[in-house]
């Protein structure tokens, strides 16, 4: 077991050749938790060698994981807008208690992922608080809209010519400057093209933010976690960050048992100007997936 989850804990040093492996990087915090009660069991029966061993191997996940809660994000300062983005996963029928979180969280742009005509035509009793929409449903998953209370600009749907998923973007005024919101769902890795064809679609994502990143928001479920090479390759190359820096790996998709089922695969990025004044996840009823509630500001 150790040198299996080493194996694991080191597959996405090598995604770049072969990008399957970039499957097994998500699951830093799984790894530490069975690596922890393997080397319990280990020092339980004395064997100090292999127990030396697990507790070398535990330094791997924990490094990975332990940056994301320091530097805990400031308090509120200057005029701020309120974001929420969720999943509804598209066969999802409690159109109502959705309707409810966001009636109660009261977000200036609420971004739903997955929608499909359904979700649009119910969402419509929205439209007197939210006014301003951008809207492309589909039958499947890669349907989206966009509801915000303050005017949109420079609108715009942008369908990827590979997978077909759709980004939607638009600039907003807050207090005289502008914001950019890209919202994205690229497609998800699996088996057959491992992280080949979300690489590409965050490539193309990046293509589309432009060489100006510095007031960009990005906002959605990007289907891959921080530990990613595919992650950490777009991240860099926009220069954004994410507003979990400080406040936690907040596990986002699937929580069939809280705390160690979950990844954190919905994210809120940000670039150079903007910062995160807060982030937390909202329970969806009916779906895969948390919601991301995020207060960002300038710096």
């Amino acid at each position: 077991m150790v040198l299996l989850i080493a194996a694991a804990c080191l597959a996405g040093y090598a995604a770049s050749v072969v990008p399957q492996l970039d499957l097994l990087v998500h699951f830093q915090v799984q790894y530490a938790w069975v690596l922890l009660l393997i080397l319990l069991l280990l020092l339980c029966t004395r064997r100090w060698g292999w127990a030396i061993a697990a507790t070398a191997l535990l330094v791997l996940p924990a490094a990975r994981i332990a940056p994301w809660y320091l530097d805990a994000p400031p308090p509120v300062a200057g005029p701020v807008i309120e974001l929420l983005s969720c999943n509804v996963k598209f066969s999802n029928p409690e159109h109502r208690q959705l309707i409810e979180l966001i009636e109660h969280v009261d977000a200036d742009i609420v971004v739903v992922q997955e929608a499909t005509s359904r979700w649009a035509d119910a969402l419509t009793v929205l439209s007197t608080g939210w006014p301003h929409l951008i809207s492309h449903p589909t039958p499947g998953p890669r349907g989206m809209l966009l509801m915000s209370r303050r005017p949109l600009q420079d609108t715009a749907v942008t369908i990827d010519p590979v997978t077909r998923h759709c980004t939607l973007s638009a600039t907003i005024d807050v207090d005289g400057r502008s914001m950019r919101i890209i919202a994205a769902h690229p497609f998800r890795p699996g088996l057959r093209h491992g992280s080949r064809l979300l690489a590409g679609e965050l490539e193309r994502l990046g293509d589309l933010a432009g060489d100006d990143t510095d007031n960009l928001i990005v906002i959605g479920d990007l289907n891959t976690t921080m530990w990613s090479k595919t992650y950490i390759d777009f991240v860099e190359a926009n220069r954004l960050s994410n507003l979990r820096q400080g406040i936690g790996i907040l596990p986002s998709w699937h929580s069939l048992v809280p705390w160690l089922s979950a990844i954190p695969i919905d994210h809120c990025l940000v670039g150079s100007e903007l910062q995160g004044f807060d982030f937390r996840l909202r329970p969806v009823a009916g779906s895969d997936h948390d919601a991301m509630v995020a207060v960002i500001g300038f710096r």
